[in-house]
């Protein structure tokens, strides 16, 4: 997905999202035939890296990762990492509206 997102084509980059996630079935060679990258793949490296960096000082341990804001007293909000075995449909039973 990086490779596709450097190309630049913010329409291009979205399909491709869409075609991965949105599909039932995962099958990598048929995405990749679909979306051909050339060399873009191996001039992610950095940007892998950096992510990883991210994740490691974020704590982000699995994926999707959601984060909840909660608004206290100071001005600053908290943030909480959502644990594993909850969704974010469970959160409806945390939160009375």
């Amino acid at each position: 997905m990086l490779a596709i997102a450097s190309e630049n084509h913010e329409d291009l980059t979205r399909l491709a999202l869409d075609d991965w996630y949105l599909s039932e079935q995962k099958h990598y060679e048929t995405f990749a035939a679909k979306y051909p990258i050339d060399n873009e793949l191996y001039m992610q490296e950095d940007k892998i890296s950096k992510m990883r960096e991210w994740c490691e000082k974020a704590e982000i341990k699995f994926t999707p990762t959601f984060f909840i804001s909660i608004n206290n007293s100071s001005s600053t909000p908290k943030f909480f990492q959502l644990p594993e075995i909850y969704s974010v449909a469970d959160l409806k039973y945390f939160f009375s509206i």
